[in-house]
């Protein structure tokens, strides 16, 4: 009986989540369509504070009462949990619901993003950290270390929050996948101070026509992507 309880929960999450990658992945590129006053030219990812007063008057102005509605922020370093609770609240009060997308730009495009449905949350305290890094230079060496000890092509990409993003969050990034197959992709988190690979665990991965990869996970760091199962050789 209690494994059998275990497997309705896990596949109850499981289905959660899916419904979360396809609402947030189909419904992040319309929210673009707003126009987007900041510009970020820099070849680097520049970050940016942003206050729980501008956090608040973006998600009151794009919540929705039928459906979730999705406020877009660009480059912004971090917020606390408490700001993140805040933001689902101000959209509670008056009726409506709201999804947050973190956006990481290079040269005003879009590299990665971040999305999140707050109402998920499980923690109260701390800050998550929101940008993603896909630069090469950045996981260069994470990318040549598996690829030799999986045998086979990864793409990486790394997180700023490393460890628990108190929710599961979907995580996206313009990946170059060579050869992989997109079908048949497995991803994995990386914590290079306690030498951890963890296979992540029904990530539906997933990718888009504009060529992001996106996927679900609760934990931050290198995010590898490939056609490696771990799984399958236990």
């Amino acid at each position: 009986m209690v494994n059998q309880r275990k497997s309705i929960a896990r596949v109850f999450g499981v289905f959660l989540a899916a419904v979360l990658v396809a609402a947030l992945s189909c419904q992040v590129w319309s929210a673009e369509a707003e126009t987007k006053a900041e510009t970020f030219t820099g070849s680097e990812l520049q970050t940016f504070a942003l206050s729980r007063a501008d956090l608040l008057a973006k998600v009151s102005a794009n919540a929705q009462k039928d459906t979730y509605g999705m406020a877009v922020f660009y480059n912004i370093e971090s917020l606390t949990f408490d700001d993140i609770y805040a933001a689902s609240e101000t959209a509670k009060e008056d009726g409506k619901k709201i999804h947050l997308c973190f956006d990481s730009l290079i040269n005003d495009e879009v590299t990665a993003r971040l999305l999140m449905n707050p109402y998920l949350m499980s923690v109260s305290s701390g800050e998550m950290k929101l940008t993603i890094d896909i630069s090469d230079k950045t996981n260069k060496a994470v990318r040549e270390k598996f690829e030799k000890q999986f045998g086979q092509p990864v793409a990486v990409m790394k997180t700023a929050q490393t460890g628990s993003f108190g929710m599961p969050v979907v995580i996206a990034g313009k990946l170059n996948l060579g050869q992989m197959d997109k079908n048949n992709l497995y991803a994995y988190v990386y914590d290079p101070g306690a030498n951890k690979c963890s296979q992540i665990a029904d990530p539906l991965c997933s990718v888009d026509d504009k060529g992001f990869v996106f996927l679900t996970s609760k934990t931050g760091g290198y995010i590898i992507i490939t056609n490696y199962n771990e799984a399958a050789k236990r």
